[in-house]
């Protein structure tokens, strides 16, 4: 289960000279020329795509921390009638990846590995709501739509040499496991076509009409890795015996590598969660990486992990 995008409206204000201004980029580039790093990321998941209300104010704020990584959202935001637009503001698409760019300068300039997911966003969604599935009308329309900007985004984090790259996480959450087995192979086509850093799949391990609950086999092939995401401070034995049968259907794929995406809760937590946060570590392994969701303070209670017992268990594991 994730929260993909929860407070959507902050990645549109996030701080991004060239994304206001500029058409090009040039106001976001790089202080040296990008390196792709071959560290396992062990740093905070930023749902909003940036880091307006996080707890760490900015990529450097992440290093200066001793985390070693940061995930972002990006949006791909529709209409109500399917058609593929960008942004709150009336962007173009140039400005749209002008703001991407951005944002994974200020995390590569840091010294950090760079993680980047996508998300489906309708454009009028409210701010604080959670992004869900899209209706079953507009499948098609959404799903072609993102699938013909894929490879523009992947160019952007290949020229930036992003080390992980998921073109929509959780895509099951959005366009439902059909979907997913529709869309998949045709969105890791695209990416491959420009991207050469680790490729990754997260599928939605909760959903309660799922592939789990169904058991029904997602489609992993051509991807690196899979991104294992538990978004609660409960261990329940039933849900994570889905976690597990969802990395033997990778393995059984050729997907033997994981790490542990997204992991932590939207609300509340206290140290008193931390022995389930331990236990589930343990369960699926802490080498590959470990990235807890850092929840923006719009959210009232929301989860953060600076200064709290939750930066200690990323600072542990390192």
């Amino acid at each position: 289960m994730s929260v993909v995008g929860l407070i959507v409206g902050t990645a549109l204000l996030a701080a991004c000279s060239a994304g206001d201004e500029s058409s090009n980029g040039e106001g976001c580039a790089p202080r040296e020329e990008p390196t792709r790093l071959a560290d396992a990321p062990f740093g905070v998941l930023l749902p909003s795509g940036g880091f307006e209300g996080q707890s760490y104010p900015s990529a450097q704020a992440v290093a200066d921390a001793g985390h070693n990584a940061v995930s972002i959202g990006w949006p791909f935001y529709f209409t109500e009638s399917g058609e593929i637009t960008f942004g709150y503001r009336d962007e173009t698409k140039e400005q749209w990846l002008d703001r991407l760019r951005c944002t994974v300068v200020e995390i590569k300039d840091a010294g950090l590995v760079a993680i980047v997911w996508g998300q489906m966003v309708q454009a009028d969604l409210p701010r604080g709501v959670e992004p869900m599935g899209i209706p079953t009308d507009l499948i098609d329309t959404v799903g072609t739509g993102v699938e013909g900007l894929i490879a523009e985004v992947g160019a952007v984090l290949e020229g930036l040499q992003v080390e992980y790259w998921s073109p929509v996480s959780e895509l099951d959450k959005f366009l439902g496991y059909e979907g997913h087995q529709q869309f998949f192979g045709r969105y890791v086509e695209q990416a491959r076509s420009v991207y050469t850093g680790t490729l990754y799949a997260q599928i939605n391990s909760l959903d309660q009409n799922g592939f789990t609950v169904n058991r029904i086999t997602p489609d992993f092939a051509g991807v690196d890795t899979m991104s294992i995401a538990w978004i609660s401070f409960a261990c329940r034995e039933d849900d994570m015996q889905k976690v597990d049968w969802l990395i033997d259907e990778a393995e059984a794929q050729g997907i033997s590598d994981r790490f542990i995406g997204e992991i932590g809760g939207v609300t509340g937590g206290s140290s008193a969660d931390r022995p389930c946060m331990d236990t589930l570590i343990e369960r699926w392994g802490s080498e590959s990486g470990v990235v807890v969701l850092d929840v923006p303070s719009d959210l009232p209670d929301a989860s953060q992990v600076a200064g709290g017992w939750l930066e200690d268990v990323l600072l542990e594991l390192r």
